[in-house]
């Protein structure tokens, strides 16, 4: 084909104002052959592919193949594709996975998605899975079904809504026919494990964090061919902004003008991404975010507003002398006494900087170990723009030995959101007179009561303190006892997450031994609850920890 475009047998398409000819592109075993509607492109094509038969001892298969007409008459485009001996096609069309042609803003592009996650969402999976078996199921499966999508395009807000309802529904066990509480609100779950969230994809966040992706490919791939047909048609400085929008198709629009994640800071690509300028040459010295803390366009809008050239390079703006340089400065107009101040500061802020002549000038970004644009860094940096709690406790309860429903428990008890008495009174679904502990009935049975305050809880930890010998307060507060409780031994990490199998074993225990008693009106004695505590505890070590060896009895 590329042999036809230069001997003039074959006219490629014509992109933008640089006139890129654009004549076939391929995928695999796909092939896009683009070109001007012609009779002698027909030709051209159809020798072409006899020619690839007999090379390659493959056959086309026409029945798979359609010729798609623009701005042309239906009869020719029928007699051109009777001839090549393929169907007609029309717009839209799906090729390589995706809807294209499409509007992307339309529910309907997104059907597939919508339908392909209610079928792996059916209702005996959530009712027959655990909490944290729905969890897991949901981070490892489920959240990689609109990847491909969303890795494309801009998801409208609804679409967003409608995808992570269905997510909700199906962690807290429910359907669309039939809701149950969502204990914790849907951005407190997407938070990262060690910021107390489940680590469940934040869908909006990934969306922008790998549509960002493209942006970066524009900046570090200059010379790739999908970069000369893009840039053709925006322009030079295109990775600078959406240029003109009456122009534009509804990606490009889309790619830079999408949605931050509420937590998200406005400048949050160009803050993270920044130029190390080398020899000068490919930097704008305003526009680029070459001297830290964003582009100097920005920080010093003023000056840029009067410079002569706004596009002017960092090797342009200097002038070398005696081994070194100094800073060419070049204005519309003389500048006023608080403009000097503020052109004083520039200079001090660029009195650190190094230029080399012999090294090239490239993009960096911050958050990766090596420098290289991924969504794994890019998306932690979202999600986590904003939040400054750590949660250094619940590492104890994702990486220890217990199942993952246990976990899942515990993650719901330090933030309050197990279905207590109280919890259910707060959500109108037991009336005020049914807020009694369920072993005494006198107390309110809330979180703090039920796992620690009550005497029958009390006294089950005072026993698990005697089995080890040790002599300690007990805190009511469940994140407070949980931080008490690890902080006890002085040994290894390895001994701690064993260590902290046993209050986990210990709130699930009491956990089951209150549904028995509102259920199965029984109650488990103090001293039979214990020892279930240490079969558990034990068991679930022994099943995990390869290198724990010790008996029950020892």
């Amino acid at each position: 084909m590329s042999k036809a475009v230069e001997c003039h047998v074959f006219s490629g398409y014509s992109v933008g104002h640089q006139s890129v000819s654009v004549s076939h592109l391929q995928y695999a075993n796909d092939t896009l052959i683009i070109g001007g509607a012609s009779s002698l492109n027909v030709w051209a094509i159809k020798s072409i592919l006899q020619i690839f038969e007999l090379v390659a001892g493959l056959k086309v298969n026409f029945h798979k193949s359609k010729l798609f007409g623009f701005n042309i008459n239906i009869e020719v485009l029928n007699l051109m594709a009777q001839f090549l001996n393929c169907k007609v096609g029309s717009l839209p069309f799906c090729y390589l996975g995706l809807p294209l042609g499409e509007n992307p803003h339309c529910i309907k592009t997104w059907e597939p998605v919508i339908s392909k996650l209610k079928k792996r969402l059916s209702k005996w999976k959530s009712s027959t899975l655990s909490f944290g078996g729905r969890s897991a199921l949901l981070k490892s499966v489920l959240n990689s079904i609109p990847t491909y999508y969303l890795s494309f395009f801009k998801a409208p807000q609804g679409i967003i809504s409608k995808l992570e309802s269905l997510f909700k529904l199906f962690l807290w066990g429910g359907d669309e026919n039939h809701r149950k509480i969502a204990w914790v609100a849907w951005q407190e779950v997407c938070k990262g494990k060690e910021h107390g969230g489940l680590g469940i994809l934040d869908l909006r966040a990934f969306n922008l964090a790998i549509l960002e992706k493209w942006r970066w490919h524009l900046l570090v791939e200059k010379g790739r061919f999908w970069h000369k047909v893009v840039t053709s048609i925006y322009g030079e400085g295109c990775f600078q902004g959406v240029g003109d929008k009456v122009q534009s198709s509804k990606w490009w629009v889309d790619l830079w003008t999408i949605d931050f994640a509420p937590y998200a800071s406005f400048d949050w690509f160009s803050s993270r991404c920044t130029k190390v300028v080398g020899d000068g040459q490919n930097t704008f010295f305003w526009k680029d975010g070459w001297s830290g803390q964003g582009p100097l366009c920005n920080r010093y809008s003023r000056l840029f507003s009067i410079a002569s050239d706004k596009d002017v390079s960092v090797a342009n703006m200097v002038l070398w002398r005696d081994g070194g340089f100094e800073w060419i400065w070049s204005w519309r107009r003389s500048l006023f006494q608080w403009e000097l101040d503020l052109l004083s500061q520039l200079a001090a802020d660029l009195g650190s900087t190094v230029l080399k002549n012999d090294c090239c000038d490239r993009w960096c970004w911050k958050d990766s170990n090596d420098e290289i644009y991924n969504v794994k860094s890019a998306y932690k940096a979202v999600i986590n723009d904003g939040i400054y709690a750590n949660f250094l406790l619940h590492k104890f309860l994702w990486s220890s030995c217990v199942p993952s429903k246990v976990s899942g428990f515990a993650w719901k008890a330090l933030l309050n959101r197990i279905p207590s008495n109280c919890n259910l009174i707060k959500r109108k679904v037991l009336d005020i007179s049914a807020s009694g502990c369920a072993w005494y009935g006198e107390d309110l049975e809330n979180t703090s009561h039920l796992l620690f305050g009550c005497y029958y809880a009390y006294s089950v930890w005072l026993s698990i303190f005697d089995w080890f010998g040790v002599s300690t307060v007990l805190h009511n507060s469940c994140h407070e006892n949980f931080a008490h409780f690890i902080g006890i031994p002085r040994c290894s990490g390895r001994d701690k997450m064993r260590w902290s199998v046993v209050w986990l074993a210990t709130i699930w225990s009491l956990w089951l031994a209150r549904n028995n008693v509102i259920f199965k009106d029984k109650v488990v004695a103090i001293t039979d609850l214990v020892e279930l505590i240490k079969i558990r505890s034990w068991n679930w070590i022994k099943t995990k920890d390869k290198s724990f060896f010790y008996s029950f009895s020892t």
